[in-house]
């Protein structure tokens, strides 16, 4: 049956409409109706008039609401509206909702009732009934502290309009305070209701019952983890009083611990005035090795071979302190090499912060050495999300200076010594439904730094003797440059994964870096390409000042940690140092393919390149064969 119901119809005749009643008339004859009716001698009397005319079709019915009372069409029922049903029983959930409607807006005994039925005529009432106003709420005998906690104020209750679902939301929140500040067991209720023809009057019953302190965080497996990376990591410190929010997010934050798996959800026992919490936490095999080999097309000797390689180890809780170390080796191509290492200790003793330390040499063959130091302190949000602060030390020393260029140009080369102090910010944010093979979620990693940087003057410059010009000073070189700067640095990377059809995923990633400056030099510029970052080219083979890459990629996911995947890589990439300021598009597509067995997961990337405008080719394939072993 299809039922359509029109708010709002106007009446022919004048109407004096100041009670509370509303008619709703089902028919299926093309007729007028007006209907009286006379309702309890607690309610105004009111007579309306109800005129409606259908078409009729066959297995249709019509229903049409006139709505005139003023606080009835603040429901959202408006003049000429219409609202269509196809059974009796979405007919009586639209007239529920509106009486539901009218009790929020303080018409505590809004109903409705069928007054008659004649075949398919139906006549239905809708009685508001009186708005019933808050006389008074006495809350004498309830604390201030959970009052103020709980969001009470005065003003907003007496004299208001009643509302139940505001009463039940205070009343929740009363409950939720207490329960995060030591009072689990607190209930509370409303008492000595008085209820008048258009007040209500009534006193807040709360009871705080026992206090509650938490007590100790007991894990129950065979994690090996120490107490204090527990308790702040948790936040559930001994002695502090009971936090249910707490305990609520505690599920998800054990479950975000790289190193520990859940067997069963935790738990709380009660003693006395103290609660223990236990937590059922397995060791997990997080930490790993992996290696990756290169193979690449020789660009100076026709039909010869690059092999590089590179190699990972990651330790996780190896002094059961949530400790992480980093160390990566690789060998870029024959003469380059890079060694980087890291140590996170996420938690000082009764701290909540902890502390992060960084190094990283890089050696490209004769020309230049680079070496970065970093140390921050690091507070730890749940999972892998934090915030930290950071120093930052750079220096880069030329080791072979083109005197050539000096002398035939008497002018600084574009690479020079240099020192960098730097101060910093880093967050990073995770939200993914597995961390190393994800089929949905987002991660995000954004930091800057700001420091100054100093060009120190190489004595092999400033030692050089023009034999054309034996009293020039060539340190006076250094006269034309500003030796003092100020130097910014910025990276992020945004990842999203957004689940396709079963087993597939879409992932959409945007990175990038920059550096700004007056005076860039070549040996501080990024080096990107290879398997990390923009595929299809050399290891670091492209400098730049800037640059930003993204990445779409679709993945089949085979098991937990392998998938088959098809990738693209767009990068925008700027060099604007030396005076010199060159701009290109580089991009790189390929496929990819990780696959899981008992002895660990390999993995197979298969990548093409263009850049400078350059055509695609084959010959200049780039092949890398990887490893990873969880133990």
């Amino acid at each position: 049956m299809k039922v359509t119901v029109m708010a709002g119809l106007s009446a022919k005749w004048n109407m004096d409409i100041n009670s509370s009643l509303i008619f709703v008339h089902c028919h299926t004859v093309g007729t007028n109706v007006s209907v009286n009716l006379q309702l309890m001698r607690r309610l105004l009397f009111l007579f309306c008039f109800l005129i409606a005319s259908q078409f009729v079709t066959l297995a249709q019915d019509t229903a049409w609401l006139l709505v005139s009372n003023a606080e009835i069409e603040k429901l959202g029922v408006q003049n000429d509206e219409v609202f269509t049903f196809y059974s009796n029983a979405e007919r009586i959930q639209f007239l529920n909702g509106l009486s539901t409607a009218l009790v929020e807006k303080g018409f505590l005994t809004a109903t409705w009732l069928i007054e008659s039925t004649n075949n398919d005529t139906t006549l239905a009432i809708l009685i508001p009934g009186n708005k019933i106003y808050w006389a008074k709420l006495d809350v004498s005998t309830t604390d201030d502290f959970i009052l103020s906690g709980a969001g009470y104020r005065k003003k907003d209750i007496d004299g208001k309009v009643f509302s139940h679902q505001a009463v039940l939301n205070m009343m929740r929140s009363m409950l939720t305070f207490a329960e995060s500040n030591g009072y689990p067991f607190a209930t509370v209720a409303l008492t000595d209701v008085q209820w008048y023809d258009t007040t209500i009057a009534a006193t807040l019953n709360f009871k705080k019952n026992l206090f509650i302190e938490f007590d100790t965080i007991r894990v129950i497996g065979n994690l090996n983890l120490n107490a204090n990376y527990l308790v702040q990591y948790t936040g559930i410190k001994p002695g502090d009083a009971y936090n249910q929010q707490l305990l609520n997010d505690l599920a998800g934050r054990l479950k975000a611990i790289p190193f520990a798996t859940r067997s069963r959800a935790p738990s709380v026992e009660f003693s006395g005035n103290r609660a223990t919490v236990l937590v059922y936490l397995d060791e997990k095999q997080s930490s790993t090795f992996d290696f990756l080999i290169g193979v690449l097309p020789n660009n100076e000797i026709t039909g010869r071979l690059i092999i590089t390689g590179e190699g990972r180890l990651q330790l996780n809780n190896i002094f059961n302190a949530g400790e992480l170390f980093n160390f990566h080796f690789s060998k870029l191509e024959s003469t380059s090499k890079q060694l980087e290492t890291a140590l996170t200790y996420p938690y000082l003793p009764g701290l909540p912060f902890g502390l992060e330390g960084a190094f990283s040499l890089y050696l490209k063959d004769s020309t230049f050495l680079e070496r970065i130091a970093t140390t921050g302190v690091m507070y730890q949000f749940i999972g892998n999300n934090y915030v930290k602060a950071l120093a930052r030390f750079y220096n880069s020393a030329v080791l072979k200076v083109d005197t050539a260029f000096i002398l035939n140009n008497l002018e600084l080369p574009p690479s020079l010594n240099l020192n960098e102090r730097a101060y910093g910010l880093e967050w990073n944010f995770e939200k993914l439904d597995y961390r190393y093979n994800p089929r949905k979620g987002y991660a995000i990693n954004i930091g800057a730094t700001i420091g100054t940087k100093i060009i120190n003057q190489n004595a092999t410059i400033t030692s050089l003797t023009d034999p054309d010009n034996p009293e020039f000073d060539f340190s006076s070189l250094y006269d034309s440059i500003d030796t003092r700067t100020v130097s910014v640095k910025y990276q992020y990377q945004i990842s999203s994964y957004f689940p396709l059809v079963k087993s597939a995923t879409l992932l959409l990633r945007a990175k990038g870096a920059g550096l700004i400056n007056d005076f860039i030099l070549q040996n501080e510029l990024y080096r990107i390409g290879g398997n990390g970052i923009l595929r299809g080219f050399d290891e670091q083979s492209i400098t730049a000042s800037q640059y930003h890459v993204v990445t779409a990629e679709i993945r089949y996911l085979l098991s937990q940690n392998a998938f088959a995947a098809l990738f693209f890589d767009g990068a925008y990439v700027e060099n604007a140092s030396a005076n010199l300021l060159s701009r290109d598009l580089p991009y790189g597509f390929g496929a990819a393919v990780n696959f899981e067995t008992k002895a660990g997961i390999f993995g197979l990337t298969y990548a093409l390149g263009s850049q400078k405008n350059n055509p695609v080719e084959f010959k200049n394939t780039k092949i890398h064969f990887g490893y990873v072993n969880y133990f």
